[in-house]
């Protein structure tokens, strides 16, 4: 973590909370790991996509409550669609969107996905992004 947290530190942009954050993600040996309630940016997102690219203990990913939008999603898309340990993710109370929604369940289409569960409560998608 000592080496995440000095690479973090040192790329502009990052928000305070996911710069202290994200070092405990990056080699994490949990299972289970969650950034709620972190107001990510379009940075914070693009930093923790790359760690979980190089994290293969990662199963579950709370993301709840973290300001993402449907870019923001679009952006995690493209790691479901490859990832082989992440089998569910939440984006519970963030406004993705009925965009955002359709770009999940585009992830979803793809043959040899993992993912198993999307946890989506209360993100705006309405009865058309459903």
């Amino acid at each position: 973590p000592l080496i995440a947290s000095a690479f973090v530190k040192s790329a502009k942009g990052l928000s305070k909370d996911f710069q202290e954050l994200v070092p405990g993600i990056a080699w994490s040996s949990k299972p289970v790991t969650s950034c709620d309630g972190v107001k990510l940016s379009q940075k914070d997102v693009l930093m923790l996509i790359y760690f979980l690219e190089t994290n293969d203990k990662v199963r579950t990913l709370h993301l709840r409550r973290c300001s993402l939008d449907a870019a923001s999603v679009s952006q995690f898309s493209n790691i479901l669609r490859v990832s082989e340990t992440i089998v569910t993710i939440d984006f519970s109370w963030n406004k993705i969107g009925k965009q955002g929604a359709q770009s999940l369940s585009a992830v979803l289409m793809h043959e040899g996905v993992r993912l198993k569960s999307m946890i989506l409560h209360g993100c705006s998608i309405g009865s058309s992004g459903a």
